[in-house]
């Protein structure tokens, strides 16, 4: 996200957080979660600093094996003049957890740990 206000940051996390929720409701009501393959998980872990980061690049490997997926679909779509074609929605995240990052806290309320801006795409 680079150096953005604080406030402009919190703009753009809520849009796409908005965005999200709104597309994966009206999906579960229409039945996007009816197919075997489809996958819904919530998993709380506990990382340390290096778990954090390497946990954040796997999720980084997943969203460019996913583009690879689309783009040899959309290959395949296209010879069948798009016969098949799924539409379809990944939403990632990895955040500290509100009720957990107070305990590796300094006395300012911030995580001793990296300072990196977080990352959001939305497409």
């Amino acid at each position: 996200m680079g150096r953005r206000p604080p406030i402009v940051k919190e703009a753009m996390i809520g849009g796409v957080l908005s965005k999200a929720s709104e597309q994966v409701n009206q999906a579960a009501a229409a039945g996007g979660f009816d197919r075997a393959e489809a996958h819904l998980s919530r998993m709380p872990f506990t990382f340390d600093d290096k778990g954090f980061a390497d946990a954040a690049r796997a999720f980084g490997e997943l969203v460019d094996r996913c583009k690879q997926i689309e783009e040899e679909s959309r290959g395949r779509l296209e010879s069948k003049q798009h016969e098949g074609e799924v539409p379809a929605l990944v939403v990632l995240m990895l955040f500290e957890a509100a009720t957990e990052a107070g305990s590796g806290s300094n006395a300012a309320g911030r995580r001793k740990g990296s300072r990196r801006r977080p990352k959001v795409a939305a497409e």
